[in-house]
């Protein structure tokens, strides 16, 4: 059976074989590889960024975060990208949960670079040293992946096959100053522009 293209992919195979100048019309031998490549290549992108350039979950899925005692009132929810939120509730698994209205909470960073945000500011309510619980409900993810980010996949597919590399793993000669990289040059300089943690 042909292995088929995840939720989370960032391309397709036609693209990649098209960038690889095969005919995206005819079978390869070697497709169902590429379509795993192109899945392990996405996962470690998205990991790799701190991003949700695409998200499995559907609009209106709920997650929850812990929110720690902060001077700033801020709660990241990174690894995960939101596009708008219907609901914020505070300690969902107490026998009384606090619902949040709109003015309780805003979405950060302000102005939005790319149209999502990645945390949250309580200006009246504050966490705790252990970790208090918040549920987010909204709509996660990018609303398409940026064209560069795209060609960044595809690159590394691209290059882990001709270099004959199983994926997920460092590439020999890449190297950045915290040691072996996962991705060819042009993948990573491209990468590091919407990287949320220190390169």
């Amino acid at each position: 059976m042909p292995v088929t293209p995840d939720p989370i992919d960032l391309t397709t195979l036609a693209k990649v074989r098209s960038f690889m100048q095969h005919d995206a019309t005819v079978a390869l031998d070697n497709d169902d590889e590429m379509q795993r490549l192109i899945t392990r290549a996405s996962a470690t992108i998205m990991d790799y960024t701190g991003r949700e350039f695409v998200s499995a979950a559907t609009a209106g899925t709920a997650r929850q975060f812990l929110y720690y005692s902060s001077p700033d009132h801020v709660m990241r929810t990174t690894p995960f990208d939101l596009r708008s939120v219907t609901a914020v509730t505070f300690d969902p698994e107490s026998s009384s949960p606090t619902a949040l209205v709109a003015t309780d909470w805003r979405l950060l960073p302000i102005p939005s670079k790319y149209g999502v945000f990645n945390s949250l500011y309580f200006p009246r309510h504050s966490g705790n040293a252990a970790g208090r619980i918040v549920q987010v409900t909204g709509t996660w993810g990018w609303a398409t992946v940026p064209h560069e980010v795209e060609q960044a996949c595809i690159d590394t597919v691209d290059h882990w096959i001709k270099r004959n590399l199983p994926g997920g793993e460092a590439i020999p000669e890449e190297r950045d100053r915290y040691g072996p990289v996962l991705f060819p040059t042009s993948a990573r300089m491209t990468l590091r522009r919407y990287r949320l943690v220190p390169v």
